[in-house]
């Protein structure tokens, strides 16, 4: 399943897609909102990169008790030369 909904959103986005990813993460969804961070993050699916953005989710999907399958979050920065996360 998890395999799935990151296949969902590296095809993604339409405004319609990241509003129903969004609602989901509203309402308790940690998935959701760590998917919505991955694509803020690298700009999945035509999606402008926005890397203030992709943090707010990332926090989102800890504080909802979402744990990546791969791990822990990375620890992320943000540089503010470049306006990009780094690991």
């Amino acid at each position: 399943m998890q395999t799935l909904l990151i296949a969902l959103a590296f095809a993604c986005c339409s405004q319609a897609e990241l509003q129903q990813y969004a609602e989901a993460a509203r309402k308790g969804d940690g998935k959701a909102a760590y998917l919505l961070g991955e694509i803020y993050e690298k700009g999945l699916g035509g999606v402008q990169p926005d890397p203030q953005l992709a943090l707010r989710w990332y926090n989102a999907a800890r504080t909802l008790g979402y744990s990546p399958p791969v791990g822990d979050f990375p620890d992320r920065k943000r540089t503010k030369e470049a306006g990009r996360l780094v690991p």
